[in-house]
């Protein structure tokens, strides 16, 4: 059913009627930005300041300057321009990863020598071959400001090489920016119990293939000088895909998220000798003066903990126990505290950091930003985080990361500063391509009642509106032991499809379930408020960049 909309009517609609960003090409790719809060980069503010874009290149930004006849001429009175911003770590554009594949329904693979992709060694992966550009990730995470991002293939231990990718573009030729600039790699074991399966196992597997890389490529280059007696050289192209490691000429991003990952990274790194990114990391505040004074880079998960809800007053009969629970909770509530605290904690230290975005929602991205901030990191960190901290690691400070004459005309424009929460983003520009967001007006989001009690099993009809195309369609919704079960199908087709949750929390409803569109993976959610035998709410598509109104009532019960 999600297919045929996302296929035949929320595209058509939206384009047409309520288009976030516009995809229709301009008449010109000449741009005056006219009397503008320039900030030029982290800490640096133009006030009243034009911007003049031509050929994808700013092409000039100060105060007085002369409007080409040829400009489009944006005026940006109030209105705020940021450099756009840069994903360290990312992986915008690519399927989502197959956990399931390989492994041990091949019961032919040995699991103390398992084939190199079964034990999740791929280092002679691309992101040229994995690229979707139409996959929805790409338009999501523009929308929240990305101009460029660094993506790096699914995987565990040795998942690919990665590349620098514009956010814009229909081809993959269109879109690459640097190719194969970096290895991303961990400590993580298996999933499909074959070796290596431990961490330890991981670590040992890591040296035993950093060292075949470099006798291999000792062995080519006296092979290529001296080839008399000796044997041709022939390495499998994982071996190969390490030469660029081995030889110093790309780093190796490692996914370090807790303190134990940080310190057996560094240990393995200081025994290879390998230049080493510290990645998706959580718990840095704990070994930031090691960090520091080792000069490792890091890029921070922007992955927070969801947010604490009051928790209802429970009835304990033994105190004892109700003192015990108060405290498992506090230092739960401090765990979670330091997660958010570790960004501001860092700033403190001096030590430099930018962001992923790997493990966040898109819908996340400025929330958790936010939070860092409440929590202490300032907001000229917080950018720095993701413009000239970024661009300096991946280097491309050159032309990416702040806003000066002959750098990429890649520019945010915000209504006021980017990180107040009420904050809208009206353009985009990616390589001097403008992208238009309609700021649309929320309506009053209907609460739940948090006490209610409801009773969601049954048959339930449900109507789409896509601003203006009506659909319509069925629930089956069966109660279980642990929760709900259900199914959706629509009259566009006959199309059953599985829900993949059903959260309640008292009479708000939450429904989700993941539909792939052209080897595109698109989540859905559902969000109502049930009052009696009806519900009323909206249909989230691609993580906002398709929304509808959804209603409903019970037909039948079980």
């Amino acid at each position: 059913m999600i297919k045929k909309i996302l296929a035949l009517g929320f595209l058509i609609c939206l384009v047409t009627l309520m288009p976030a960003q516009s995809d229709v090409p301009d008449v010109t790719s000449t741009y005056a930005i006219t009397n503008a809060n320039v900030v030029v980069k982290p800490g640096q503010m133009l006030e009243g300041a034009t911007i003049i874009i031509r050929d994808g290149l700013i092409e000039n930004v100060g105060k007085n300057l002369q409007i080409p006849f040829d400009a489009e001429v944006i005026a940006a009175d109030s209105l705020f321009v940021y450099a756009g911003f840069v994903a360290a770590l990312s992986h915008a554009g690519l399927p989502k990863a197959d956990d399931k594949k390989g492994g041990n329904s091949n019961s032919n693979v040995k699991k103390h020598d398992p084939p190199n992709d079964v034990a999740g060694i791929t280092p002679e992966q691309s992101i040229r071959d994995l690229l979707k550009p139409s996959d929805g990730s790409i338009s999501a995470l523009r929308k929240e400001g990305f101009s460029i991002a660094h993506v790096v293939p699914n995987g565990r231990m040795m998942s690919g090489k990665g590349s620098l990718i514009i956010l814009s573009g229909n081809t993959v030729e269109d879109m690459v920016l640097a190719e194969n600039m970096s290895l991303y790699g961990s400590l993580l074991p298996s999933k499909t119990r074959v070796y290596p399966a431990t961490s330890i196992a991981v670590m040992s597997k890591w040296r035993e293939l950093y060292k075949q890389a470099e006798l291999a490529t000792d062995h080519e280059k006296k092979y290529k000088s001296a080839p008399s007696g000796m044997k041709r050289p022939s390495f499998d192209s994982s071996i190969k895909a390490l030469y660029s490691v081995t030889n110093k000429s790309i780093p190796v991003f490692f996914h370090a998220p807790k303190t134990l990952d940080i310190s057996r990274s560094m240990a393995l790194q200081n025994e290879l000798g390998f230049n080493m990114v510290l990645t998706d990391v959580k718990q840095g505040f704990k070994l930031k003066d090691k960090i520091k004074s080792k000069n490792i880079p890091m890029v921070i998960s922007l992955g927070l903990p969801k947010k604490a809800k009051e928790d209802k007053k429970k009835k304990v009969k033994d105190e004892e126990a109700d003192t015990e629970m108060k405290q498992l909770m506090e230092r739960a509530k401090q765990a979670k505290l330091a997660y958010v605290s570790q960004a501001a904690l860092l700033e403190d230290a001096n030590v430099a950091f930018s962001m992923s975005i790997k493990d966040v929602k898109t819908s996340d991205i400025r929330a958790n930003l936010r939070r860092m901030i409440e929590a202490g990191l300032s907001e000229d960190a917080a950018l720095a985080s993701l413009t000239t901290s970024p661009a300096k690691l991946l280097g491309i400070s050159a032309m990416a990361g702040t806003i000066e004459r002959g750098k990429m005309a890649n520019l945010i424009v915000t209504d006021t500063t980017y990180f107040k929460e009420k904050a809208n983003i009206k353009y985009v520009f990616v390589d001097g391509k403008k992208y238009k967001q309609e700021v649309k007006k929320k309506k009053d989001k209907k609460e739940g009642d948090k006490d209610a009690v409801i009773d969601l099993s049954g048959t339930w009809s449900l109507s789409i509106d896509a601003q203006g195309m009506q659909i319509s369609g069925t629930m089956e919704i069966e109660k279980t032991d642990d929760g709900y079960t259900g199914t959706m199908t629509t009259d566009m087709d006959d199309e059953e499809e599985t829900f993949d949750s059903i959260e309640v929390d008292g009479s708000s409803v939450t429904l989700k379930m993941t539909s792939d569109v052209n080897g595109s993976s698109a989540p859905v959610v559902i969000s109502a408020v049930v009052e009696g035998d009806e519900f009323e709410g909206s249909v989230d598509i691609a993580n906002g960049m398709m929304t509808a109104e959804v209603s409903g009532s019970k037909v039948s019960n079980p």
